[in-house]
């Protein structure tokens, strides 16, 4: 359920070469919060979603799962910090009419020819709008502000994604959908730590 959700914060040591050398993939980042989520006791039948950020004090890792992760683990492999707390008291506390500043990096495609491609830069703006508009949200406005062009091996292979920074202010019209947003994500890939809602007070 929702309300058992667990947001966990990671704060990494940018000294430590652990940190360094896992921050490099994001597979094998991607592998280390499975891992450790896995070794907390989390359900892989629950969405778990991922991201990281970028702060003037450093890289910080935010998990949102149904369990903690391990924090054992993390400190092992990456040497920081690890606090987490629910999510449920933040969820339930949305309402109609209140005011949120969402931030997200997501990867978002569309099809051509029956492929799948990244979706172009001049049309980011209207799909996010259209999106947080299904989830539950008025949007008030919405800001592109950067991207990303990500690849890393898995398998054997090279993977890109290509993502965007949005910051966006929206009014909550459907407090259930906008549950359902915060906690499943928005768009593609997000087992690489793309499409995690990070939500705020306005």
């Amino acid at each position: 359920m929702a309300s058992d959700l667990i947001l966990t914060r990671v704060v990494f040591d940018g000294a430590d070469r652990r940190a360094r050398h896992i921050l490099a993939s994001r597979e094998r980042l991607h592998a280390l919060v499975e891992a450790a989520l896995d070794a907390g006791g989390s359900d892989k039948a629950v969405r778990r979603l991922w991201r990281l950020d970028r702060t003037p004090r450093g890289m910080v890792l935010y998990i949102l799962a149904d369990r903690a992760p391990s924090s054992d683990m993390l400190r092992a492999q990456l040497g920081c910090a690890v606090t987490s707390k629910p999510y449920g008291p933040f969820l339930d506390s949305l309402a109609a009419g209140g005011a949120l500043r969402l931030e997200m990096m997501v990867c978002a495609t569309h099809s051509v020819d029956g492929r799948r491609v990244p979706l172009p830069a001049d049309e980011r703006g209207e799909w996010v709008r259209r999106q947080l508009a299904a989830a539950g949200c008025e949007p008030v406005s919405v800001r592109i502000t950067g991207s990303d062009d990500l690849r890393f091996g898995r398998r054997g292979r090279m993977v890109s994604l290509r993502a965007f920074r949005v910051e966006a202010v929206v009014r909550v019209a459907a407090p259930d959908a906008v549950r359902v947003l915060l906690t499943q994500g928005l768009g593609r890939a997000k087992g690489y730590g793309l499409g995690m809602v990070c939500p705020s007070r306005v």
